[in-house]
């Protein structure tokens, strides 16, 4: 970056903001969910597919969450390096990724099959757990929230 004809590296800074919600272990995956939700908006559960990441310590806590990406009804594209550039630098021993289908389709698209895939392989690569890809869904009428759990599937490789 030039400012007056000088140059200069631009600082980079991360910013932590925290969210009313309690710091314990989360040990299974409707914990896990309990923890995705307050980062999903209800509202727009149905209309725009939306990636949240979750990461965590050794011990199961979280250390933090963010919507990563959005998308359109039906496609939200990712880039694993934000992904794990993020969970580097705030030192999580383990990643959740969640996206919720806005049509109501439960299970898991190809896309979504190789794409998992690929973020175990990348977390294995790092050194960082790649814990769960959960998909989620939201029935209209009561609005109740279903997933379905590569991790419960068997679909990720056991440590």
């Amino acid at each position: 970056m030039s400012i007056n004809g000088r140059k200069y590296l631009p600082e980079i800074s991360v910013k932590y903001r925290r969210l009313a919600i309690e710091r314990k272990p989360v040990r299974d995956t409707e914990e896990i969910i309990e923890f995705l939700m307050a980062f999903f908006d209800k509202d727009d559960f149905q209309i725009q597919e939306k990636i949240v990441v979750l990461f965590l310590d050794e011990s199961d806590v979280p250390i933090g969450g963010k919507v990563l990406f959005s998308g359109t009804r039906s496609l939200v594209n990712l880039d694993w390096r934000i992904i794990y550039q993020l969970a580097l630098v705030c030192g999580a021993q383990q990643v959740v990724v969640a996206h919720n289908h806005p049509g109501g389709e439960i299970n898991p698209s190809e896309e979504d099959i190789e794409s998992a895939i690929k973020g175990e392989a990348i977390g294995r690569f790092l050194g960082i757990k790649y814990r769960d890809d959960i998909i989620l869904c939201q029935n209209p009428v009561d609005g109740e929230i279903k997933y379905f759990s590569f991790a419960d599937s068997s679909l990720l490789l056991a440590d």
